[in-house]
């Protein structure tokens, strides 16, 4: 890194209650690409870990916390799942319309409809902009078939008993079964409708979406019609499989994905909106496209949206552990650098943040990603430095004058990650190595 960078991040690190320095950020990844963090992880560094992130965000949002310890609601969520509810007053240089969010009201909800999302993995607001919310989940599953074929080992020999009309002990299980799954996914739309979700940006690829057995699939279409009044906006996105091109090759530009074997399956669909025009969006590849030009164009759709509508955003992918954070955590650097989002953290603070809470406190398992070469985390990082443009900045679609710092901060928050990153999992390397 550039001895420049590094007096840069001194400088920002000057004046009250600045949190965290460099050695904390090195020695969180250091625990992120060595452990990945569970519902029974109470140890010293994952609780001081969530103390960290609970102090950081609240430097700026009064918060109401939602106990998860030992992964009541969901295993791969964090201890303390922080919501943000109103801007504090001495940070923000406007007010916008308060959240009508109450935790023990959210918790009900949640009691009654975590179970049909894969991994439990519920939405839950993780940003706050201008009284919307931006939430991330795991995606539904599509019905007791698909549930049980995941979670219980269960295949097609119980469809197929099922569905010749055999009357078993696993069918009748399955009826009853059905009855509460109904019931549970009429709570996840409660769910976003307390969060005040409209639009959900759907990052699954849709071929991976036909694996299932047509009879899982025959019911999917039964239960989206309690979700009529949210937009669902199919944006779908490379699986964390294919970053294992970018290991071998870490140029970000060389990244191509091959849509040659899925054009069939491929579909790119944005609702037509009366009060929101998408902006255009120019992809110049067919059977490739790179993944970084995939990736701003995302973005860029997903800015215009949040800016733009009256109400929130749900993110998520299958699983909502890869994927999900790698846009989750761009969203939030890009409005933290627009000066719309965490106005009072420096660089070093929001580096530290966004990979203890957007990737490691919500399940990310780095150690594996890394090990398989999937570095899709590096990848995310790796795109501050072109999304840092104005290109990428809402404040004047919003009313305000463009930002000053920008790019320094984004280039700051990439630079300190690529370079405890390398060091990070190079020294992981030759520890493995040493121990062979």
């Amino acid at each position: 890194m550039a001895e420049g960078g590094v007096e840069q991040r001194d400088i920002a690190g000057e004046g009250n209650n600045w949190l965290v320095n460099e050695t904390d950020v090195r020695m969180l990844m250091d625990k992120v690409a060595r452990h990945r963090y569970y519902k029974s992880d109470n140890d010293s560094e994952s609780v001081s870990i969530m103390n960290m992130c609970t102090m950081l965000f609240e430097r700026d949002y009064e918060c109401q916390h939602l106990d998860n310890q030992r992964g009541k609601f969901c295993p791969t969520y964090p201890m303390n799942i922080i919501i943000p509810v109103k801007e504090r007053a001495d940070v923000a240089e406007a007010q916008f319309p308060n959240t009508s969010f109450d935790v023990d009201e959210f918790i009900p909800l949640v009691e009654q409809s975590h179970l049909c999302r894969r991994k439990h993995r519920f939405p839950v607001p993780v940003i706050l902009f201008e009284g919307k919310y931006i939430c991330r989940s795991a995606s539904i599953y599509s019905n007791v078939a698909s549930q049980w074929s995941e979670e219980d080992g269960r295949h097609k020999s119980f469809e197929t008993k099922f569905f010749e009309y055999g009357m078993t002990i696993d069918s009748a299980i399955y009826l009853l079964q059905n009855v509460k799954f109904r019931r549970q996914i009429i709570k996840d739309a409660d769910v976003m409708r307390y969060c005040n979700i409209r639009y959900i940006f759907d990052l699954r690829m849709e071929n991976s979406m036909q694996r299932r057995s047509p009879t899982v699939n025959a019911s999917e279409g039964v239960y989206l019609q309690y979700y009529t009044e949210f937009k669902k906006i199919s944006v779908p996105y490379p699986e964390v499989a294919s970053f294992r091109d970018f290991c071998l090759n870490p140029e970000i530009e060389e990244l191509y994905y091959d849509w040659t074997s899925r054009r069939r399956r491929f579909r790119f669909h944005v609702p037509a909106d009366d009060f929101i025009r998408p902006p255009r969006i120019d992809f110049s590849y067919y059977q490739e496209w790179k993944v970084l030009v995939l990736t701003e164009n995302y973005l860029l759709l997903l800015l215009h949206y949040i800016a733009l509508s009256e109400k929130g955003a749900l993110v998520h992918c299958i699983t909502g552990i890869d994927r999900t954070p790698l846009f989750i955590t761009l969203l939030r650097l890009s409005l933290w650098a627009d000066g719309l989002i965490h106005k009072s953290l420096n660089p070093i603070e929001m580096t530290y943040f966004t990979v203890a809470y957007d990737w490691y406190l919500f399940g990310h398992d780095l150690p594996k990603r890394a090990n398989g070469g999937h570095w899709i985390m590096f990848f995310c990082f790796s795109c501050l430095a072109y999304i840092s443009s104005l290109m990428f900045s809402i404040r004047a679609s919003i009313g305000l004058s463009r930002p000053r710092d920008r790019l320094y901060k984004l280039n700051t928050v990439y630079e300190l990650f690529e370079e405890l990153y390398y060091s990070v999992i190079k020294q992981i390397w030759e520890e493995e190595l040493a121990g062979t």
